[in-house]
Order: C-alpha cells, then structure tokens, then sequence
C-alpha cells in the first residue's frame, strides 16, 4: 500500500503471498534496521560510505517521536548506562583498551 503495490490491506496480503515481490533481510543489501522493521524502495535513507575500504551501508529514517533505541535515533540520556560504563571499563581494561566512546 506505502509504495502503490495494493489498494488495500486484503490486495497487499494476497501480492506478498504471491510470490511476485521479495522479501529479504536488510543485511543482504548492506542495509541496517530494525528486527521486524521495513525498508522499501520510496524510504528516504542515511548513506554512509566506508572511504578506507569502499563499502556503503544504508539505514532508513527514523519518523518515531519515542525513546527507540535504533540506528540515527541517539539520545544522550540513554547514550550509556552508568552501570554499562562500569563493566565496560573493567572488561576494557583488561583488552588494554582506553575507554573510547565510538559514538
């Protein structure tokens, strides 16, 4: 129906079980998104290009106003727990590692 496939909820049902259109994880295209999300064809999307090595991932928009916790939705008060900073620094600290935060 979102992208003019079907009229309506019983013509979009019948097509997907049809057979004519595919249904396909986000990763198999290089794209990033929720578990039981979608990502169609008029989805406006992020880019983001690798310059080191090349590649390209995608991930649509985010239109939600909530608290989700998802790509492109970042909130500093949820950034990280205090008690997920604690057990990180220890199990860094034992890799050597100094703590960055790779936002």
């Amino acid at each position: 129906m979102f992208e003019g496939l079907a009229k309506d909820l019983d013509e979009a049902t019948e097509l997907a079980a049809s057979g004519e259109i595919t249904f396909s994880p986000c990763h198999e295209h290089d794209c990033v998104g929720s578990m039981a999300g979608v990502t169609s064809a008029s989805m406006f999307m992020h880019i983001v290009k690798n310059k080191t090595y090349g590649n390209i991932a995608y991930t649509n928009m985010s239109e939600q106003m909530a608290k989700i916790l998802r790509m492109g939705c970042q909130r500093s008060e949820r950034d990280r727990p205090p008690q997920l900073d604690a057990r990180c620094a220890g199990a860094n600290a034992a890799r050597r590692d100094e703590n960055y935060r790779r936002d």
